[in-house]
């Protein structure tokens, strides 16, 4: 027997239960006790208990400021796990893990090794295993508590396995099979640590939660303890674990790649088995009838306009104890917003400066008002939509406006209150938007202030009743032996979910394929900056969407030329949409300040005027004004522009696609400890 590495042997209880602020997650500070002191008092026995919810997963980025004593940033150093996807690409002036390690290529074993804190996820600095350890802890010292009833006793040792398997959930899903740790083993002891198969990660993962669900309470009464593991949240992330596993990346007739990991069924179940999407379907099931019966739902909207359905979406995903979030995370040391987004987390701040440009693939997946697809290959497109790509905000799903802040939208909360995100608006940033569109969500109140999010609860969303909803019709679908009612059901499940933005319901009688590509499609609209879509791209094992052509988009405000007396139309070439309305005239095309006409045809601009292209500086003797104005609709008109992203901004996977990227790499230090750790296929 080898012993395990030491970060997870051995931990000081000096620093072991550390705390600050003053409800249940954030309690008064412990120091320098012993394990007698600790376990000898109510008070400081649960303290130790908050010690465990201390480092579950926060997928938004922070700082390490925010985070002491875990690795410097969360999400994917300074940018998010969305960032590795078709729906977000960052620009980032500064060192960031997706554009110095992932779009690079240069990520690695080594990597992992020599800079953990830019990966998506750390195998030794994540302070998981510091976080199991805690919770053995717990589940082994707890009946020591003197004035503690029995039941509390058991429920803390249930929460304390319910983090455990949240943590198991996440290597699971990153990195296969990994060591199994099941006490709070010494520096002396000796154990197998050889990786567990995927089967044992999935019956280990079902233990820990079958032996804490029932002794856990649906809700708290007391609303401090917001946050705490509930029976419901523990049921959800067997729910989640299930629906992982029964896809193809671990389930299916032969391994994702070769190599000794494979076969010793470290990475791959051996086989494909379609009766694990029917446990996956029953436990969302499970979740779903306890869930409803115990006060638990989607967030309804409180009027049927669209004001109403942005609030009920932003309610759903961010605001604390809503009823349908099953499982939060927070981070430690700092429990509410800042004033000010600086010095707040990252995610905040980093956005105008190109940390989450959102792409064009992704805006056009969010369908029309009226529920029709506005790309062509998506699975409910309709002619009749309505869509025009030169009026792109118009009638579109509530969730869009919440996702990307674009042209006229909401900025802020103070005056202009708009954005002017055109070539020479007022804020059009040199990266924040260099592609024309920027993520908005989670940026609560616009960009342009964030004062709507200060002093609200700092949380993420891990895990949705409406995921266990989209899991469930998932689930349902790939399940061979599902019935028409559970089908019928699966529908209804998706229809409540984009019902409640007021969207109309997908069409009976879809076939397999399509409402399954329905489906994939309705978590990227609804759970962007989730953590959802990266684990859904690598679960179907999409090398297509590895290999997506990324899409940006320009626009440029144009003015009446009847508001500038005497200006010449002698020479100036005429925009129309053929030509992208000047965007590809040669000699003018990505020129921000030559001038381009525009005869209105009634789509583009009031039929019988003319307009001119707005410079994006000014120009010595040009009449024009620059673009940087505010857009009044009777004088100005704005045109938008599509087009791939430059090569410069191509991930190095589009054109040397491996299927090693769907698990990340064990820290190459580890694997040559030589204790068992067997690095992952193509690493």
């Amino acid at each position: 027997m080898k012993k395990m590495f030491f970060y997870i042997m051995t931990i000081s209880f000096l620093s072991f239960y550390t705390m600050s602020c003053d409800d249940f997650l954030e309690r008064p500070p412990v120091s320098d006790v012993t394990l007698d002191e600790i376990f000898g008092s109510y008070e400081l026995a649960t303290r130790a208990m908050v010690k465990c919810y201390e480092n579950l997963p926060f997928l938004l980025p922070s700082n390490s400021g925010l985070n002491p004593g875990n690795r410097p940033y969360t999400g994917v150093g300074r940018v998010s796990l969305d960032n590795l996807t078709d729906l977000v690409t960052a620009r980032f002036a500064q060192q960031n893990g997706a554009n110095g390690y992932y779009y690079s290529g240069n990520y690695s074993s080594t990597i992992e090794m020599d800079a953990a804190h830019f990966v998506k996820y750390s195998y030794t600095h994540e302070k998981q295993w510091l976080a199991i350890r805690r919770c053995w802890t717990i589940i082994e010292q707890i009946d020591k508590v003197p004035d503690m009833e029995d039941a509390e006793k058991e429920q803390y040792k249930a929460e304390a396995r319910v983090i455990i398997a949240i943590h198991y959930l996440e290597m699971l899903r990153h990195l296969g099979g990994v060591p199994k740790v099941t006490a709070t083993y010494t520096a002396n002891d000796d154990f197998n640590t050889e990786r567990m198969t995927i089967r044992e990660m999935i019956d280990w993962i079902g233990e820990l939660i079958d032996n804490a669900y029932e002794k856990l309470p649906y809700k708290y009464a007391n609303s401090n303890m917001y946050g705490r593991i509930t029976r419901v949240g523990a049921l959800a992330v067997k729910a989640r674990m299930l629906h992982f596993v029964a896809s193809p990346l671990y389930n299916d007739v032969q391994p994702y790649m070769p190599g000794e990991a494979s076969d010793k069924l470290y990475t791959w179940l051996g086989s494909k088995d379609n009766s694990l999407w029917k446990s996956a379907m029953d436990a969302c099931e499970q979740v779903i009838t306890e869930a409803l019966s115990n006060g638990y739902g989607l967030v309804q909207p409180v009027t049927q306009d669209l004001t109403g359905y942005r609030a009920a979406y932003q309610r759903a995903y961010h605001a604390p104890d809503n009823g349908e979030q099953l499982i939060i995370t927070r981070l430690p040391g700092n429990p509410l917003y800042p004033q000010s987004q600086h010095g707040g987390p990252s995610f905040l701040s980093h956005f105008n400066n190109g940390a989450f440009i959102a792409t064009q693939n992704w805006a056009f997946m969010f369908p029309m008002a009226n529920g029709y697809d506005v790309d062509p290959s998506q699975p409910n497109y309709n002619a009749a939509s309505g869509f025009d790509d030169q009026h792109p905000n118009r009638n579109r799903d509530p969730r869009f406006y919440e996702s990307f802040t674009t042209n006229l939208g909401r900025w802020g909360t103070g005056s202009p209150g708009i954005a002017r995100m055109w070539h020479g608006g007022a804020d059009r940033h040199p990266q924040g938007n260099i592609y024309g569109a920027i993520a908005q969500k989670f940026i609560i109140g616009g960009r342009g202030q964030n004062t709507e999010a200060a002093l609200k609860p700092l949380i993420f969303p891990y895990i949705r009743l409406a995921e266990i909803y989209l899991n469930y019709a998932e689930a349902v679908n790939q399940y061979e032996g599902s019935t028409p009612a559970q089908r019928n059901l699966a529908l209804q499940r998706v229809n409540e979910v984009r019902g409640r933005v007021g969207l109309p319901g997908l069409p009976a009688g879809m076939d397999k394929e399509k409402f399954h590509d329905a489906i994939m499609k309705e978590r990227c609209c609804e759970f962007g900056f989730e953590g959802v879509r990266w684990f859904d791209i690598i679960r179907w094992k999409m090398e297509d969407v590895f290999k997506v052509q990324l899409r940006g988009m320009n626009s440029w405000l144009w003015l009446d030329i009847a508001e500038i007396p005497g200006f010449s139309e002698a020479g100036i070439p005429t925009g129309n949409r053929s030509n992208s309305y000047g965007a590809t005239l040669p000699g003018v095309a990505n020129n921000d300040n030559a001038p381009v006409l525009l005869r209105g045809d009634g789509i583009v601009g009031a039929s019988g005027k003319t307009y001119v292209r707005l410079p994006a500086t000014l120009i010595a003797n040009d009449p024009r004004p620059t673009a940087n104005t505010m857009f009044d609709p009777n004088k100005h008109v704005i045109t938008y522009y599509y087009y791939d992203l430059p090569e410069v901004d191509t991930r190095a996977w589009k054109t040397n696609f491996s299927p090693k990227w769907y698990l990340s790499a064990f820290p190459l230090d580890e694997v040559n400890k030589d204790y068992g750790l067997v690095q992952n296929p193509g690493w």
